[in-house]
């Protein structure tokens, strides 16, 4: 008899059922000499194993561009980054308005914690301008659609697009020279190819992300085997 429900009776009840205070058990058997307590099961108690802690490293972080809902990401990104990270902040936008643009999106930049912004000035479709910046040092390199061109998107992409081609091209400049020669002697072949590769490899030295407006430059972009872009939509997510 279940005691919990007002003495419900139940026959042969599950093997993983548990007893409660005040139930009843009748064990029908041929002998009762044959049935007898059984002893208790040992239990063998297990080690829980060690959890290393993943440890969090400063990392150093590019944005080209500015979005209307900049102040947003870099709040994301003072979430779950650590104390001694950089946000390198590059656009047409004068650094002098761009402090009043992040407190009218409800941030202050003297309360970023685990960010220092650093502000660049440039135009980031002139390579000249690029090249001032150390972009063989960032951990990660995000190419935002700029919001002077949001109303054209065409625009928008090809900007985002001949930026990410300047990024790539600059750093595979920049490669150590034994990493270069690597590339030349592993596959030998034409100039073009050449150049091809050693923008790859410059790829695997940072992450690259350039944002695409349009799904249709993205099935352009995926023809040509580029994988360094995202859609408005999927970035905002």
């Amino acid at each position: 008899k279940v005691a919990a429900n007002g003495g419900k009776i139940v026959l042969n009840p599950e093997d993983d059922y548990m007893f409660s205070q005040g139930d009843e058990v009748l064990v029908i058997a041929e002998d009762d000499d044959a049935y007898s307590p059984g002893t208790l099961p040992q239990v063998r108690k297990g080690v829980l194993p060690k959890i290393v802690p993943h440890r969090k490293y400063p990392e150093k972080i590019l944005f080209c561009g500015w979005r209307r809902d900049i102040d947003d990401m870099i709040m994301v990104l003072e979430a779950f980054l650590t104390v001694g990270s950089e946000l390198w902040m590059f656009s047409e936008v004068p650094e002098k308005e761009r402090g009043k643009k992040l407190l009218d999106g409800g941030l202050d930049p003297n309360r970023v914690e685990n960010i220092r912004l650093v502000h660049r000035e440039g135009n980031a479709v002139i390579r000249r301008h690029l090249e001032s910046l150390p972009l063989e040092t960032f951990d990660s390199i995000l190419i935002l659609a700029d919001e002077a061109l949001e109303e054209s998107v065409v625009n928008a992409d090809s900007r985002s697009l001949a930026t990410l081609l300047l990024i790539r091209d600059i750093q595979s400049k920049r490669l150590p020279y034994r990493d270069a020669k690597a590339i030349q002697y592993r596959q030998p072949g034409s100039s073009q190819t050449s150049w091809i590769r050693e923008m790859q490899q410059a790829s695997n030295q940072s992450i690259i992300i350039s944002e695409i407006l349009d799904s249709r430059t993205k099935n352009l972009v995926s023809v040509s085997k580029m994988r360094d872009y995202v859609l408005s939509n999927e970035l905002v997510s």
